[in-house]
């Protein structure tokens, strides 16, 4: 599933010992993950079109419109200079390989770009082994949401802000560097979330872990593909009344 990428492939246990490993050194460490927004927001008007992306997919609740060359640029450095970069298998993004080359993308290392379900699902405590007694920083739409059920959790949170639209990232990041206590940032972000992991890491020189819709289930333990879609129309019901 994996092989086509031609780059060592990581399992959930070799993840939590990367992490655990940068937590350990006190060094920056990034961990991104490619779904299908990510992939056609690298490659749009390169293998799709962006006005049959933005028809298609409304990727705007993950917060981009298309087409923006500038967002390409800065997700192909968020992934360039991630430490693991999670993918989808070969047979659901073929074309990511083909986007790769084309945009001269060698990630050194890979992992499921479900790792994060992975790690929290099925990680057998994985999950909990990582965070243990860390103090974290939450960032996303659902973050401050989220504080009550993460604490019911054990874990610590140092603080938390939330990310909306792709170039809020940066008043994000700078939100990071001044809660300094917290070392393991947990980003539910959409696909701002793959250079703000990157930044965090480079920029902070904290671990940041691209979180994803974990936290939704945090939140509500039936959250699923149903609940994602009606909060997405939520949120455009909300933007066409501003």
């Amino acid at each position: 599933m994996y092989r086509a990428y031609g780059v060592p492939f990581l399992g959930a246990y070799e993840v939590a010992g990367q992490l655990l490993g940068a937590l350990k050194r006190g060094q920056g460490f990034s961990l991104v993950r490619l779904g299908g927004g990510e992939t056609k927001s690298l490659g749009h008007d390169i293998f799709m079109p962006s006005r049959e992306i933005n028809q298609r997919y409304r990727y705007e609740y993950a917060g981009v419109r298309l087409p923006d060359e500038r967002l390409r640029r800065e997700l192909s450095w968020g992934v360039r200079n991630a430490d693991v970069v999670g993918v989808l298998p070969y047979r659901r993004a073929p074309e990511l390989i083909r986007i790769f080359d084309y945009l001269k993308i060698k990630p050194t290392r890979i992992c499921s770009a479900y790792i994060n379900w992975i790690l929290f699902d099925e990680g057998k405590g994985l999950i909990n082994s990582i965070i243990g007694s860390q103090r974290l920083f939450l960032v996303g739409r659902r973050a401050q949401e989220a504080l009550t059920h993460v604490k019911k959790l054990g874990w610590q949170v140092e603080g938390f802000t939330t990310l909306e639209g792709f170039y809020d990232y940066r008043r994000a990041l700078n939100e990071v560097k001044k809660h300094k206590k917290a070392r393991l940032i947990l980003v539910s972000a959409g696909i701002p979330a793959v250079v703000l992991c990157s930044k965090i890491a480079r920029e902070a020189g904290r671990v940041a872990l691209d979180f994803g819709h974990v936290i939704d289930r945090i939140i509500d333990i039936d959250f699923g593909s149903h609940n994602l879609i009606a909060k997405k129309g939520d949120w455009e019901r909300k933007q066409s009344k501003r």
